[in-house]
C-alpha cells in the first residue's frame, strides 16, 4: 500500500500523525511505503503547493520507508516554467490560475507517484487538492483504487469545485465524523463510497511542565497552532470576564503561530511557543479545562488527548465540534462573552468537570482507539479491493 501525504513525519500535525500511525499499523502485516511532498515544517507556500517537487533522502519511519515524490528533469523543467508563469499573476487571479495550472502540476507529479505505487494494492491519500489529482492519475494508470482522507472543512478548505470533483472520482472517501460525511454526500459522492472512520490518539508519558507554569491556580489551556481561525484571541478577550468570578485563574496558550497579539501584560495569561510531546501531555494533565474555540475544525486530536486524561473541553458550537463533544464538555458561540460564561461555569463546578472528563474517557476507549479505527480502515480497504482479506 502507498500512503501519500503532503507532509510526512517528522513534521508535526494532526494529518501527519494520522498518516504515520496508519502506515505504521498497516506495515506490521503488509508492504507499506509512504510518499510525501515535504518532511518538515516549512511554510506551505502556493509555489510549493502548486509548482515545486522538493527532494529528500528516503528514511525509515519505524516499519516503513518515507520517500519524496520522484520528478525527472523534464517534469522539473515544466514546473519551473509553471512557477514563472504563476509568479507573475496578481493575487486576484489565484483561483483561475489554480484551475489552469493544477492539471499541469498533477501531470508532473503523477509519474513519480506511479513509481512509488508500483506493486502496491492501493493508494491512500491523506489530503486532497492538486496532489489528489496526481494521485488519481497514478491510480488509474496502475488500475488500483484511490482512497482519500481529505480533511475538508465546509466553506473553509477543500470544498471548492476542483476538490468536489476529485472526491466524486475517488474509490472511497474516509470521513472523521458523520457531519463531514454528510458534506461529501452533499457534494455528490455516492453514499456507499463515504466511510466514517474517526481518528486514533493516545497520550505518552507526561514530562516536566514548562518553567512559566506555576502550581495551584485553576488553569485553562489552549493547545494548538495560533492562527486566527483557532480562536486563541477569543480566550484572551474572555479572560478578564472570567477573572470577575475566578480571579486566580491562569490562561495558558501553547503552540506556534500568530504572534500579532504580542505578549500579555497580565501574568495570568501565559504564552508558550512550541512544546515537546512530554510537555504537551504535562500541560493537559495539569489543566482544569481544555479550550478550543475554533471557527473551523473537524476532529481535533487534542480533544481526544484531553479526554484520555479525563479533562473536560470547551469549544465553539460549529457542527463538527458539537457532534464530537457531546457530554464531554461545553459548546458555545465563538465570542468572548459566551466563552467566558462557559469557562467560568465549569471552573466553579469540579464535579461537573469530572463527569464530563469521564464521559470523554469512555468515548476514547470505545470509539477513538487504535483497534476500532484500524478495523474500520481495514473494512474500507476490503470494500474497494473487492475481497475479504488484504
Amino acid at each position: 500500500m502507498l500512503v501519500l501525504t503532503t507532509r510526512s513525519w517528522p513534521a508535526i500535525g494532526g494529518i501527519e500523525f494520522d498518516a504515520t500511525e496508519t502506515a505504521r499499523y498497516l506495515a506490521k502485516e503488509r508492504p507499506v511505503r509512504m510518499g510525501a511532498l515535504v518532511n518538515d515544517d516549512r511554510e506551505m507556500t502556493r509555489s510549493l503547493q502548486y509548482t515545486e517537487v522538493p527532494a529528500f533522502a528516503p528514511f525509515d519511519a519505524g516499519g516503513f520507508e518515507v520517500h519524496s515524490i520522484p520528478a525527472g528533469s523534464l517534469a522539473r523543467a515544466r514546473l519551473l516554467a509553471l512557477r514563472f508563469w504563476r509568479g507573475r499573476l496578481p493575487h486576484q487571479l489565484y483561483h483561475g490560475a489554480r484551475a489552469l495550472s493544477g492539471p499541469v502540476y498533477a501531470g508532473a507529479l503523477a509519474p513519480g507517484i506511479e513509481r512509488l505505487a508500483q506493486g502496491m494494492s492501493l493508494i491512500h491519500l491523506f489530503g486532497a487538492d492538486v496532489l489528489g489529482l496526481a494521485a488519481l492519475r497514478a491510480a488509474r494508470r496502475l488500475g488500483i483504487p484511490l482512497v482519500m482522507s481529505p480533511y475538508a472543512h465546509d466553506d473553509w478548505w477543500g470544498s471548492d469545485p476542483l476538490n468536489r470533483s476529485l472526491y466524486r472520482k475517488a474509490d472511497a472517501i474516509v470521513s472523521l465524523l458523520e457531519t463531514d460525511a454528510a458534506w461529501y454526500r452533499n457534494w455528490g459522492v455516492p453514499p456507499g463510497r463515504v466511510h466514517t472512520v474517526g481518528v486514533y490518539r493516545n497520550t505518552g508519558e507526561a514530562g516536566d511542565l514548562p518553567a512559566e507554569i506555576r502550581s495551584g491556580a485553576p488553569m485553562v489551556l489552549f493547545l494548538g497552532i495560533k492562527r486566527p481561525y483557532k480562536g486563541h484571541h477569543l480566550l484572551r478577550e474572555a479572560a478578564p470576564l472570567v477573572w470577575e468570578r475566578h480571579p486566580d485563574a491562569v490562561f495558558v496558550l501553547a503552540g506556534p503561530g500568530d504572534e500579532a497579539a504580542g505578549p500579555s501584560t497580565d501574568p495570568r495569561i501565559i504564552d508558550i511557543d512550541r512544546v515537546t510531546e512530554p510537555q504537551k501531555f504535562a500541560l493537559i494533565q495539569r489543566c482544569d479545562i481544555l479550550c478550543l474555540p475554533s471557527r473551523s475544525e473537524i476532529l481535533p486530536g487534542v480533544i481526544l488527548e484531553a479526554w484520555h486524561m479525563g479533562k473536560p473541553v470547551v469549544t465553539s458550537n460549529i457542527a463538527t465540534l458539537t457532534e464530537l463533544v457531546g457530554q464531554g464538555g461545553e459548546v458555545c458561540t465563538p465570542d468572548a462573552l459566551s466563552l467566558a460564561s462557559a469557562v467560568s461555569s465549569l471552573l466553579g463546578d469540579a464535579d461537573r468537570r469530572a463527569r464530563m472528563g469521564e464521559w470523554g474517557r469512555r468515548q476514547v476507549a470505545e470509539k477513538y482507539n487504535r483497534e476500532a479505527v484500524s478495523q474500520k480502515l481495514e473494512e474500507v480497504y476490503r470494500a474497494v479491493l473487492g475481497r475479504a482479506t488484504l
